[in-house]
């Protein structure tokens, strides 16, 4: 036995999910699902049903996942940059305003019959567009960018408020016990269990790792500061 099953146990299995946020609609990178729903349950926590899971054995399959999910990235952002176009007000730019969550999940079964389920988020944030005199398409799709990214924001300056935020005391198990506003936007609802929303309520452990992209470009200082004063407050989460 070779793969997965050689490395983790048989019945062991390795998928991965990428998926897109645009516009507050969650888009499918693997398939064709196109403003998904989101769901929450207690055993699966915050979930995507109908997803496409791309089963995985190897480091090259997970490459080649990645691969597939950011030319398709690229074919919608064309696809609706030619639609603004021929209405007048596109700029070409969609991809770089929306987010993406590539999330790959290790499923492993104990030889008593127990399984162990572990998932590894990578998220790309985007960067919003920013307005251009007299086109109304940049200011009107980087609102949807800055609303994720204000709503994530809001969380990380919740997650370091040392004052309870519920207006009751919460009660045991509660998922949610702070009252963090991860439901104010579909990113951060996403990114739930990486901001530890879920590690009370299912009692597993979480780690997030914030990279921030600096530039020594004169003309990126702006966009540099921005995200290292965003990657302060993301080390000042708990």
């Amino acid at each position: 036995v070779g793969g997965v099953e050689g490395l983790l146990g048989v019945g062991s299995t390795v998928s991965c999910t990428f998926v897109e946020v645009h516009d507050e609609r969650v888009h499918d990178l693997l398939g064709k699902g196109r403003d998904l729903r989101l769901r929450e349950s207690a055993s699966r926590g915050v979930h995507i049903p109908g997803v496409t899971k791309r089963l995985v054995e190897w480091e090259e399959d997970v490459m080649r996942a990645l691969v597939i999910g950011l030319q398709k990235r690229g074919a919608i952002a064309a696809e609706e940059a030619e639609g603004g176009t021929q209405g007048g007000s596109g700029s070409g730019s969609g991809s770089q305003c929306s987010h993406t969550i590539f999330t790959v999940e290790v499923n492993r079964k104990a030889p008593d019959g127990s399984e162990h389920v572990s998932r590894l988020q990578l998220v790309d944030l985007g960067t919003p567009d920013q307005p251009r005199p007299g086109t109304a398409r940049s200011s009107r799709n980087a609102m949807p960018a800055n609303q994720s990214l204000a709503a994530l924001d809001q969380c990380l300056q919740a997650l370091t408020d040392t004052h309870p935020r519920a207006a009751r005391p919460p009660a045991p198990g509660e998922p949610n016990p702070q009252a963090i506003p991860y439901r104010d936007s579909k990113l951060t609802w996403l990114m739930r269990d990486a901001l530890g929303g879920g590690a009370g309520a299912r009692g597993a452990v979480h780690r997030t790792t914030f990279i921030a992209v600096c530039s020594a470009e004169p003309q990126l200082l702006p966009a540099t500061i921005n995200n290292l004063r965003f990657a302060h407050r993301c080390r000042q989460a708990r």
